[in-house]
């Protein structure tokens, strides 16, 4: 299938699969899904480079005032540049469908290293990070959000960008322990005569300030708060604010009395306790002012607690909760497309056909080589082995001169010219019984030596024909592309 498919079918997400083209992108996998829309691994057909593809759902791209508030914030995002936030390069409308163009991740959520296993469970069981390294990954966290938050327009003035869904679920971490902030696609630039639509945007719930959740202005420190929550849940092992309910949630996070994390995790840091405590403050002017202050915080509580805590040390982590990373940079090489075209497809027999010949031609001329030369070698070895028995025989006894009567019978002899030899077995060392005896002759053969009646001139052996011998070579290797 391809990018002409109805707009409807695309836009409910009903028929993708993967091998699907949409656009220039062809669909790899399914990397994530939410309530506002879905995340594609996608391989760009005109250059071959991977991408995550975020495309919206339907009804929310048919109103028209989300799709000028969400372009509006998707160009902002894509100004947002730096090592801790995955980056956004497109944004466009592809067969009525608004499509984000991403950075791809190569490597799961925090949700996946907290609740192994189980991470699309909400009522999984979570395991705690060492806090150290709960710490580490927060605190890169919190520098790729000062970055976002940062952010000014061409006149120097803030954006005033706030990310507005900060959870577990938009924290991805590399196979190298690397950490990247996503999903910057939904956030809101404050000022913006656009409004968020009621149900539509929203954070998730355990995540969310006070003042989210009240509807009130938002600022860089709500998203401090919901960094406190990540991180509280990270390095406890339960979330901050919890509840059977969305509404029970809610009710807590208002309520803004979070338990210390010391009460449930047994000689919990006090400083990290502390840290934890003044983001998740009830009211934004009691938070970290900026994401850079509580990731100075941090950095100063993982300087005076022990070792220095790196990219590696998240690494092995990430290694022991979910498995080594794949060998070969799993989506980062190019993998075959599951639906090719009829020329790709061509192509592809084309090649096998190719490959075949060329394999068959070779094993072919190795057989034959090694034939051959099992064929010099034995007659090699035939003939020393009639030169060593000839040099071993006693010399032949001359010829008695003729009789009168022969002589007469036979006239005289006129000029003859030497006896023509075989090139190929007589030698200047060999006597002339031995040029004379056929070289496949066996190597204890007696040369006749009875005189003949008559000196005629003896033809020269025909050159023998080698007897055809049986290769030793082994069988041939099935061929892979048969």
């Amino acid at each position: 299938m391809n990018g002409g498919a109805a707009a409807s079918s695309w836009a409910d997400e009903r028929d993708l699969r993967p091998g699907h083209v949409i656009g220039p992108f062809e669909l790899i996998g399914l990397v994530g899904r939410g309530g506002m829309a879905r995340v594609w691994a996608a391989r760009d057909t005109r250059s071959g480079s991977l991408f995550a593809v975020k495309m919206l759902r339907a009804h929310l791209a048919e109103n028209e005032e989300f799709r000028k508030m969400f372009f509006d914030e998707a160009r902002i995002a894509m100004r947002i540049q730096h090592e801790n936030v995955a980056r956004t390069f497109e944004l466009c409308e592809l067969d009525g469908i608004l499509t984000l163009v991403m950075e791809l991740v190569d490597g799961p959520s925090l949700v996946r290293i907290i609740r192994p296993g189980f991470a699309e469970r909400e009522d999984a069981k979570r395991v705690a990070l060492p806090p150290r390294v709960a710490a580490r990954i927060v605190a890169e966290a919190c520098a790729g959000l000062h970055a976002a938050h940062e952010l000014r327009d061409e006149a120097g003035r803030l954006l005033n960008v706030v990310h507005r869904d900060v959870s577990p679920h938009n924290v991805l971490v590399t196979g190298d322990g690397r950490v990247k902030l996503t999903d910057f696609g939904i956030a809101k630039a404050i000022g913006k005569t656009h409004q968020t639509l009621a149900g539509t945007i929203k954070g998730k719930p355990a995540y969310m300030s006070p003042e989210q959740l009240a509807g009130g202005g938002l600022d860089r420190r709500s998203d401090v708060f919901a960094l406190g929550c990540v991180l509280y849940e990270l390095s406890v092992g339960v979330r901050a604010f919890d509840g059977e309910t969305d509404p029970e949630i809610m009710r807590a996070i208002l309520a803004g009395d979070p338990t210390p994390p010391s009460r449930i995790a047994l000689d919990y840091p006090a400083v990290l306790e502390q840290i934890i405590m003044t983001a998740l403050a009830p009211t934004a002017d009691g938070r970290w002012p900026t994401a850079r202050h509580m990731q100075d915080a941090l950095e100063a509580y993982l300087a005076g607690s022990g070792p220095l805590v790196g990219a590696q040390d998240v690494a092995a982590l990430l290694n022991e909760r979910i498995g080594p990373p794949p060998s070969s940079e799993p989506l980062r090489r190019p993998a075959p497309p599951a639906l090719p075209s009829r020329e790709m497809q061509s192509g592809t027999r084309r090649r096998s056909v190719e490959n075949h010949t060329s394999w068959t031609l070779v094993l072919v001329a190795m057989v034959v080589g090694l034939g051959l030369g099992l064929l010099v070698l034995r007659s090699v070895y035939i003939a020393r082995k009639a030169n060593a028995s000839a040099a071993a025989l006693p010399a032949p006894r001359p010829k008695p001169p003729p009789s009168a009567s022969e002589n007469a019978a036979t006239g005289p002899a006129g000029p003859t010219g030497p006896t023509p030899t075989s090139s190929t077995t007589a030698t200047a060392e060999q006597p002339a019984s031995a040029a004379a005896a056929p070289p496949n002759a066996p190597p204890n053969a007696t040369p006749n030596t009875s005189p003949s009646a008559s000196p005629r001139p003896v033809a020269a052996p025909a050159p023998a024909v080698p007897r055809p011998i049986k290769s030793s070579a082994p069988a041939l290797p099935p061929n892979p592309y048969d």
